[in-house]
Formats: structure tokens, C-alpha cells, sequence
């Protein structure tokens, strides 16, 4: 078995990283990549996510200005950051928003020609407007105007996954598990698409602390209050949103009770501590919990990112449960060695029904079908 190295310490990190010194922006520190040293690429990866880690019990979040104290200047990892503001922040939270207002013409152009139904359906829905957390300039949302590249892409994606569902499966009900969710931009779509497109029953999102704080602002203000998306009304979603934050002590009978209840539909936001106790995993994905709608995993990016041994985790934990799960990973990074090891565990369990190359053939997205299901 090959030895890793255990996760350095906060101070050790930033010694390991080339041209990041004291007071550096978390930007600078999460983008120096080859920056990173250690004797392979999974030694380097896990030292990535140690950083990520700490920033998720460092950076703080409010919702609102504080007009009694001017915003601080960066200090090491701890910012308090007005969420309204998040996505103009590309500074500190770039890794988590891949924000750039340049539509994405070719994923909306593989979408259309995928399915032109589920297209036009996402497509007025793919951006909120006004435009929450800073994701967008309002004066580009107008009739005609397309979305920003991020939504180009989760409309993308989301054709590619839904249109591989027989219609009569998505409007029975869906349980979807994210591994990663970004702020929420897939699962708010999904909701508000409508059950005729979309019948989701749970939406599931593991991400770390400070993703699920952007999430639950974000869905809660697109969700639950009526927008207006390039001219496209859209009533207000009656989902229940919670937070593993709710849950009272770390006990076994309030991680089951927080679990077990669920007001359908509802979007439930897990903080990866809760994963990795294997205690909420085992609750919330029990195989002889009743089957209530397919579930669907989706991991786009973060999952692929994981280091081998977190990546398993989560393959351990869904495999064999979900009947399909839609995948998108960068070609070469951590490695190339790494990415073709992590879809090699994939095609051990499940048959790709789609395989896209997009962004120049820098990305590719899977959807996976469990194995012995084709033609059920």
C-alpha cells in the first residue's frame, strides 16, 4: 500500500507553497497549483483540500453590511464576506463559483441539439434575476440575453443527465445526492423547472461548511421569493430548505431525527463532517430505507477533485444506491493517472450512456447508468 503523508498543518502548508507568502489572498494560496510540492500528485491534492478544509472553519459569512464597521482587510484565512457580494469576490471563493459572465455558446449549442425541450425549459431559468451573490450584471439580463457561463454550462449538464431519464421516472419522483454543489445553482433550477420536467422529491448536497452557508442563502432567497429571469416569471418554490447546522449536538439520535424528517420536496445541505462520521450517510442513504423516486448522483467537478481515499468514500457510499449519476472532471488535473483511475472504479459498477468532451477537450462529462438496468 502506498504511504501518503498526513495532512500538514495550517502553518506547514503555507511554508509548502512557492511564491505564497504571509497575508496572501486565499485566491493566490488555492490557485498556486504547481505550487504545491510533495513526491506525487495524490500528496499534493490532499494538501489542496487541507486547505480548502481550513478555510471552512476559518472564513466567516453575514448577510448583510455592517455599517458600524467598515469591511476588514484579508487576514490570513478569516474574512467576514457580505454574501450579497460573494460572487464578486473572485479573490477568496473563485475555486468555488468558476464565475465568469462570457456565455458559454458551445455548451448551450450541445444542450439545444441534445434536447430541445429541456433546453427551452432551463434555459429562462438558468440564471436568477436579479442576479443573487453578484453572479451576473444586471444590466445583461434582458429578453434575448444568454446566460452567464456558468449556467451555460449547468444548463449543459443538466440536459445531458435528464434527458437520459425515461420522462416517466423524472415525473415520479427524484432523489438527487450532490457531491459538491456550488451555490446551489443545479438544484435551484431542478426546482423550479416544475414536476411535469422535473418531479424532484429531495435534493442532497455534501459540501464543506462555508459552500453550504452560500447554498442555503442563495436557494433561499431564489426559491423561496418570485423572480423575474430574462422576462420569464417564476413563482416562488414551496421547498423546505435545511442545514446539518440545525442539528442540536453531534448525538447519533439527533443526526437520525434531523435525517428522518423530511418534508417533501426539500433541499437538505450536509456538512461534509457529517459525512466523513459515516453516521448521517448511513441515515439519510439506508438501502433498506423505503424507495421513495430514483436517486440520481450528480458530482461535477468537486467529486473528481477529491483526493483517491475521500474519492472512495463517496463511491463507497453511492455506488449500487444511485441508478444514475452524471460526472464531469477536468482531463489531466490532479493527474491524468488519477482521473482514468477514478472513472476505471466507475465502469466497475456502472455503463456510460454519455461520454462529452467540452471546454477545448479540457472537460469531460459521463452519465452512468447502474450496471443490468439498460432496457429495464
Amino acid at each position: 500500500m502506498v504511504q501518503h503523508d498526513p495532512c500538514p498543518s495550517h502553518e506547514t502548508i503555507f511554508q509548502q507553497l512557492h511564491h505564497v507568502g504571509k497575508g496572501a489572498s486565499v485566491c493566490t494560496a488555492l490557485h498556486s497549483q504547481s505550487g504545491f510540492v510533495g513526491s506525487n500528485s495524490e500528496i499534493r491534492t490532499q494538501r489542496w483540500w487541507r486547505l480548502h478544509e481550513l478555510l471552512g472553519e476559518e472564513a466567516s459569512f453575514t448577510t448583510k453590511y455592517d455599517s458600524g464597521s467598515p469591511e476588514a482587510e484579508f487576514q490570513w484565512l478569516n474574512e467576514t464576506v457580505p454574501l450579497q457580494e460573494f460572487g464578486l469576490r473572485r479573490n477568496l471563493f473563485g475555486f468555488m463559483t468558476r464565475h465568469h459572465p462570457k456565455p458559454d455558446r458551445a455548451a448551450l449549442d450541445l444542450a439545444k441539439r441534445t434536447h430541445k425541450q429541456l433546453y427551452d425549459v432551463f434555459l429562462p431559468i438558468s440564471d436568477p434575476d436579479p442576479p443573487w451573490l453578484g453572479l451576473g450584471d444586471p444590466k445583461r439580463f434582458k429578453a434575448g440575453s444568454l446566460p452567464t457561463m456558468n449556467a451555460c454550462r449547468h444548463i449543459m449538464m443538466m440536459v445531458f443527465l435528464m434527458h437520459l431519464i425515461p420522462e416517466d421516472e423524472r415525473r415520479a419522483g427524484l432523489r438527487v445526492l450532490e457531491v459538491g454543489g456550488g451555490y446551489g445553482n443545479m438544484a435551484r433550477m431542478a426546482l423550479l423547472a416544475g414536476a411535469e420536467t422535473v418531479n424532484v422529491r429531495r435534493w442532497t448536497v455534501f459540501d464543506m461548511r462555508q459552500s453550504g452557508l452560500v447554498q442555503e442563502w442563495f436557494l433561499r432567497n431564489t426559491l423561496h421569493h418570485g423572480t423575474r429571469s430574462r422576462d420569464v416569471a417564476t413563482s416562488s418554490a414551496n421547498v423546505t430548505i435545511r442545514s446539518t447546522r440545525e442539528i442540536a449536538s453531534s448525538s447519533g439520535a439527533d443526526i437520525s431525527a434531523f435525517f428522518e424528517s423530511v418534508v417533501e420536496p426539500q433541499v437538505t445541505l450536509v456538512d461534509t463532517s457529517h459525512f466523513h462520521s459515516w453516521a448521517a450517510a448511513a441515515f439519510h442513504m439506508a438501502p433498506s430505507a423505503p424507495v421513495d423516486g430514483r436517486l440520481i448522483a450528480i458530482g461535477t467537478h468537486s467529486w473528481s477533485e477529491l483526493p483517491w481515499e475521500t474519492f472512495c468514500q463517496y463511491f463507497n457510499a453511492i455506488a449500487g444506491r444511485a441508478t444514475y449519476i452524471l460526472y464531469a472532471t477536468q482531463r489531466h488535473w490532479p493527474s491524468t493517472a488519477l482521473v482514468n483511475r477514478k472513472l476505471a472504479m466507475f465502469r466497475t459498477m456502472y455503463e456510460p450512456l454519455l461520454e462529452v468532451q467540452t471546454e477545448h477537450g479540457a472537460t469531460l462529462n459521463v452519465v452512468f447508468l447502474l450496471k443490468g438496468l439498460s432496457g429495464a
